[in-house]
This record gives structure tokens, sequence and C-alpha cells, in this order.
């Protein structure tokens, strides 16, 4: 004998599969912002060894991160944080991003990153 499925347990299992996949959108959605946020510290990592080659190079600290591009030590793309921000530079060498939000202060992803780029 063939078991048919009420209307209700298929509602049932419907609305247990949308819980389900939801969980799993949002945790994917935080898992890429996350990312974003490491690839802005790395960011920061590599503008700070470029600033320090340009030191090296020409005895003094570049006054703007366009500096760094203008001398073909960086391309542009990466003078912006994992959220498409501009990072802002505090001469002679913090680099910071202010986070998911743009805005200064917050926690978690909205949280501003700062380097010291002499570190």
């Amino acid at each position: 004998m063939q078991k048919i499925y009420t209307k209700f347990e298929l509602i049932i299992f419907s609305f247990v599969s949308l819980i389900f996949f939801g969980l799993i959108i949002v945790m994917l959605f935080h898992a890429m912002q996350y990312n974003k946020q490491k690839v802005s510290e790395k960011r920061m990592r590599i503008i700070a060894d470029a600033i320090y080659n340009f030191y090296l190079d020409n005895h003094k600290y570049p006054v703007a991160l366009n500096e760094l591009v203008n001398s073909n030590y960086m391309r542009e793309q990466m003078l912006k944080d994992g959220w498409g921000k501009k990072y802002i530079y505090n001469y002679p060498g913090e680099i910071i991003s202010y986070g998911r939000d743009g805005a200064k202060g917050g926690e978690d992803l909205n949280k501003d990153i700062i380097y010291a780029a002499n570190q």
C-alpha cells in the first residue's frame, strides 16, 4: 500500500525546508561579509609594504595614497577596502577603513580597522 502525504505534512515539510535554507543563506551572507573584512586587512598590509618601499626609494613617506599609484607602487583598485570604499590615510602611515557601514566606530563588521604602516 502506498502512503500518500497529507497537505499538513507537505506544509510542515515546506516550512522546515524554508527555515533551513533561510539559515544557510544568512550564514553565507555573513561569511561573505567577514571575508570582505579580511580582504580589507590584507590589503592594508600590502599598502603598508608599498608605503615602506616608497619610503626606502624616496626617503620620505607619501603624503597621499595616490602617490603610490602615480609612482607605480600599487594599482588604484588596491586602495579600496573589501566594501569598495577608499581607505583613509593619515600621514605618515596610518591606514583606516571604517568597515562595512563606512562610519566611524561600530562593532563586528562595522568596526574600524586601523593599521599603522610603521608596525
